[in-house]
């Protein structure tokens, strides 16, 4: 991969996993919190990395500008992703830990 590709890949890998993450969130959440634990996520994240999105990425601003500019890479993050959430879901205890959350009665807590 040629020097001038790796940040424009990193910062589109970035905006799809940060969107589909929202996504992923929101459903988890849906019955429990509803939006509200995707948007303070988000809120979290963002103070974090904002500034070195805008500085360091530049044009690719926005997962739309991604898929526009570059599909055929964002193809490949695409199968990656799914690669490597097959793989993380077989061995993380977010994903489980998050249904367990979801179906405790937190006003018996």
């Amino acid at each position: 991969m040629s020097q001038e590709i790796i940040i424009p890949n990193l910062c589109c890998a970035f905006h799809f996993l940060y969107d589909d993450g929202i996504r992923m969130m929101n459903q988890e959440c849906a019955s429990t919190t509803g939006n509200e634990t995707a948007e303070f996520i988000i809120g979290f994240v963002k103070s974090f990395v904002n500034d070195l999105l805008e500085i360091g990425c530049g044009t690719h601003k926005s997962l739309e500008y991604c898929e526009q500019t570059m599909p055929s890479e964002m193809t490949v993050i695409r199968n990656l992703t799914e690669i490597g959430r097959k793989k993380t879901f077989s061995v993380t205890p977010i994903v489980p830990l998050l249904k367990i959350a979801s179906n405790l009665d937190l006003e018996t807590l």
